[in-house]
C-alpha cells in the first residue's frame, strides 16, 4: 500500500510552485480547496483501485452503500425510557456488518418527553463477549435533547451522524445512546426509544454506571445503519471487475471472472447494491470486488495515500486550480478610480491564466496524457481465449473472458 502524504507536505509543495506569484488573494483555506479540486481530478485520470472479498449469503444482492441495517419503523409496538443515572443510564443497540464496511451513521426511533436538558451522543462500541464493551471506535455529533429530538416517533428515526467515519470488519457491534447533562423524570423529563419486542431477537441492551446487562424483555432496537464498502462513493466508485469465487493463488485456483452482463449497480433510494442476476453465491463461496474510489485527505493528521510518483502531477494541478482562481479574481470588471488601476488587474488577470496554462500541462505530461503523451497504436493483437487482468480492451471486444 503507498505510503500516506500529509497534506503539509502537499502546502509545502504548492507554495513553492506559487513562489514569485502574488498570492495574497488566496487564502490558507483556498489552498486546501485547490489540493481538493486536484484530487478530484486526479482520481478521474487515475482512478484508486480497492479490492474487497466477502462471502456469499445465497443472495443476488449486496449492498454496496446506503441501509445495510434496518428494523423498520412498522415494526415498533414498545418504548424503552433512557434514565440519568442507575439500570438504563445508558441503552445500546446491536447491529451485525455483513461484510467490512465504513459506518457513516446510525439513525434510532426516539422521542422526548417535556423539554430534558443536556445533549444525547451515539458511541460504537466493540462487543465484549455477548455484551456491549467499554472500547468506543467512533463517537457521533452531539444533539440538543430539548431541539433536536421529536416529540414523537411519528417524526421519523433521528440521526447521528460520524464526523470521521469508521471502517470495520464483519460482525456485531453496538450504538450506544450517551446522555450528558440529563436529567430523568418519567412522564416529565424523558428521552424515550422505540423498540419491537413482538417475537424478536433481544438487541437491547442496558448500562447502570458499572455492567452492561441484556435487557429483560427481547426487543429490537428500531434502527438503521448507513454505511459503504471502505472507500466506496456511490456518485464516484464503479465496479471494474468482479470473480466468483476468489482465486486460491496458492492452490493455483483459476478465476472465474464474471462478464459484464452477470453484475450490475442497482439503486433504491439511498441504497445502492450489487446485483447479480445471474448468480446467487453460497456462504461457501466468496465474492471478490475490484473497484475504483478517488483519493481524498483523511485521517490525523490529514494524509492522502496518492503514490509517490504522482505527487509532483498533483501539486502541479493543485498549483493550476489556485492560478486559474486568482486569474478569474484579477480579470473580474470592477469600477476603479483610475484606468491604470483597470489595466493593471487585466494584466494580472492574463499572468495568472498563463501560469495556469503551464501547470496544466506539466501535470498531464507527468502523468502522460494530454498532446505530449506517448502515440498509441491504432490496434492491438491479443490472445481472445483467455482471462486477463489488463486494464485495455481488446480490439473485437472488452477486456473479459470470452
Amino acid at each position: 500500500m503507498p505510503a500516506r502524504i500529509l497534506q503539509s507536505t502537499f502546502v509545502a509543495k504548492q507554495d513553492a510552485i506559487l513562489a514569485g506569484l502574488d498570492t495574497r488573494q488566496i487564502s490558507a483555506a483556498d489552498k486546501v480547496r485547490a489540493l481538493d479540486s486536484a484530487l478530484a481530478r486526479y482520481s478521474q485520470d487515475v482512478p484508486r483501485l480497492s479490492v474487497l472479498d466477502f462471502a456469499g449469503t445465497g443472495d443476488h444482492y449486496y449492498v454496496l452503500s446506503g441501509l445495510v441495517v434496518n428494523v423498520a419503523d412498522p415494526d415498533r409496538d414498545a418504548a424503552v425510557d433512557l434514565a440519568s443515572s442507575g439500570a438504563g443510564s445508558q441503552l445500546g443497540v446491536a447491529f451485525t456488518l455483513p461484510r467490512a464496511m465504513t459506518l457513516t451513521a446510525v439513525r434510532v426511533a426516539l422521542k422526548r418527553t417535556g423539554s430534558p436538558a443536556g445533549t444525547l451522543a451515539c458511541t460504537i462500541r466493540l462487543p465484549g463477549g455477548a455484551l456491549p464493551s467499554a472500547l468506543a471506535v467512533a463517537a457521533s455529533n452531539s444533539l440538543d435533547n430539548d431541539v433536536d429530538l421529536p416529540l414523537g416517533f411519528e417524526s421519523g428515526k433521528t440521526e447521528f451522524t460520524f464526523s470521521t467515519p469508521v471502517t470495520l470488519q464483519a460482525g456485531t457491534y453496538y450504538a450506544v445512546l450517551v446522555p450528558n447533562g440529563y436529567t430523568y423524570a418519567a412522564g416529565v423529563t424523558a428521552i424515550t426509544l422505540g423498540v419491537d419486542q413482538s417475537d424478536a431477537t433481544n438487541t437491547l441492551y442496558t448500562y447502570d454506571g458499572a455492567t452492561w446487562t441484556a435487557y429483560g424483555t427481547p426487543s429490537a432496537g428500531v434502527v438503521e445503519v448507513i454505511a459503504s464498502l471502505p472507500r466506496w462513493d456511490a456518485e464516484w466508485s464503479d465496479i471494474t471487475d468482479a470473480d466468483i469465487p476468489a482465486p486460491v493463488i496458492t492452490s493455483n485456483g483459476q478465476p472465474q471472472t464474471l462478464e459484464r452482463e452477470d453484475y450490475q449497480l442497482y439503486r433504491v433510494g439511498e441504497t445502492q447494491y450489487l446485483y447479480l442476476p445471474n448468480h446467487a453465491p453460497g456462504s461457501g463461496d466468496t465474492l471478490r470486488l475490484n473497484y475504483s474510489s478517488r483519493y481524498t485527505f483523511s485521517g490525523s493528521p490529514l494524509g492522502t495515500d496518492v503514490p509517490a510518483a504522482h505527487f509532483e502531477a498533483v501539486c502541479a494541478l493543485s498549483g493550476y486550480f489556485a492560478c486559474t482562481w486568482l486569474a478569474v479574481k484579477y480579470g473580474q470588471t470592477i469600477d476603479g478610480g483610475l484606468n491604470a488601476d483597470m489595466i493593471d488587474r487585466r494584466n494580472q488577470s492574463d499572468v495568472y491564466a498563463s501560469r495556469a496554462a503551464e501547470l496544466r500541462k506539466q501535470y498531464e505530461a507527468l502523468l502522460g496524457l494530454g498532446d505530449d503523451a506517448p502515440a498509441q497504436p491504432a490496434a492491438v493483437f491479443a490472445d481472445l481465449d483467455r482471462g486477463t487482468y489488463s486494464r485495455r480492451d481488446f480490439l473485437f471486444h472488452d477486456r473479459r473472458n470470452r
